[in-house]
């Protein structure tokens, strides 16, 4: 099967290589999204707005650096996002934000 490039039918191989990469982003990226979610009582508007940054931060990247791979610029932003992911863990000793008060809100 020939190469497609980071598409369907790529190979194991390179599904070995970038899926750590992309689970470690996405768990580093849920920490981040929590931390704005929790204190808004249940404000989706918040945290869709920071996903979206997200992702235009990620396509506004990958036209001015072609040579740069996906699986690169995802490394980036999981290591920019893991140091992230720490410090807020760090800050709020694991809480994110969380109350137990709020609750009452959404029930």
């Amino acid at each position: 099967m020939p190469d497609q490039g980071e598409g369907p039918g790529t190979g194991w191989s390179t599904f070995f290589t970038n899926f750590p990469i992309f689970f470690v982003f996405v768990v580093t990226l849920v920490i981040v999204m929590t931390r704005i979610f929790n204190p808004t009582r249940g404000s989706l508007f918040a945290a869709i707005c920071a996903h979206n940054g997200v992702d235009a931060l990620i396509y506004a990247l990958i036209p001015p650096f072609p040579s740069v791979g996906r699986t690169t610029l995802v490394l980036g932003a999981a290591i920019g996002f893991g140091v992230l992911a720490a410090l807020i863990l760090i800050r709020t000793r694991g809480q994110l934000g969380y109350q137990l008060s709020a609750l009452r809100y959404i029930c």
